[in-house]
């Protein structure tokens, strides 16, 4: 028969090995492709909750400086206590930096703009009064003005700080329930594939090894060797 025929051209065994082959890149692409989105979205999420932390526990640093700052009484201990208040202040912007660009909720976001909105104004008032009063021994200004000014600022920055902190928790929560429903379904799915290439794997052989048995009965067989007869010549 003609698409017997066919077959047999097209059903090689480097053919049997190419579709097999592809079908296992194929479904090892697929697997990599699903699975790899959930442990994207889990590795930004961390990073984003690691960075407002490390926010959260400079922010108090800061705060912590500048008081012994005030409460400092020789130039020495002045200066020390600036080099790590700038050093701070470094270690701040290198975190949002690196935090801004993860992907969020709409939420959190709006919470930390609101600390980097308020930690400006201290970070300005700190600079203007406090630190300023400070550094010419005008302790008893720097105090007044630590309290009254920077203190509420401070804690009006480190109260949104702690909405985004929350958001972030609560919003992680969610993306971990929903990436293991999404991690469950599509190592389920890989599975299914991988079945499927085996299976077809399977068929591909068994079709190969009918077209090998058919093409080798088909050959023609060569009956005159058997049919001539054996001369021994006669002796003399």
């Amino acid at each position: 028969m003609r698409w017997w025929k066919g077959l047999k051209m097209i059903m090689t065994p480097r053919a049997v090995l190419l579709w097999s082959g592809a079908l296992v890149t194929l479904t090892g692409y697929i697997g990599i492709t699903n699975l790899d989105g959930p442990s994207r979205a889990a590795l930004e999420a961390l990073q984003a909750n690691r960075t407002l932390v490390d926010l959260r526990d400079r922010s108090h640093l800061m705060w912590g400086l500048v008081t012994h700052h005030v409460a400092a009484q020789s130039t020495r201990d002045m200066a020390a206590l600036a080099k790590e208040i700038t050093a701070v202040d470094v270690e701040l912007a290198n975190r949002w930096k690196a935090y801004e660009p993860l992907s969020i909720s709409t939420e959190e976001r709006e919470a930390y703009l609101k600390y980097r909105a308020s930690w400006s104004e201290y970070v300005k008032a700190r600079d203007a009064t406090t630190l300023r009063l400070s550094t010419g021994n005008r302790k008893a200004d720097a105090y007044a003005t630590h309290k009254t000014i920077l203190e509420p600022t401070y804690r009006q920055a480190i109260s949104h700080l702690r909405e985004a902190i929350t958001e972030h928790d609560a919003q992680a929560f969610e993306r971990s329930t929903a990436g293991r429903l999404r991690y469950e379904s599509s190592l389920a799915s890989l599975i299914w594939l991988s079945l499927g290439a085996l299976g077809l794997s399977l068929s591909l052989g068994w079709i190969l090894a009918r077209v090998i048995r058919r093409g080798t009965r088909e050959q023609p067989i060569d009956h005159v060797n058997r049919a001539t007869p054996l001369i021994v010549p006669a002796r003399s």
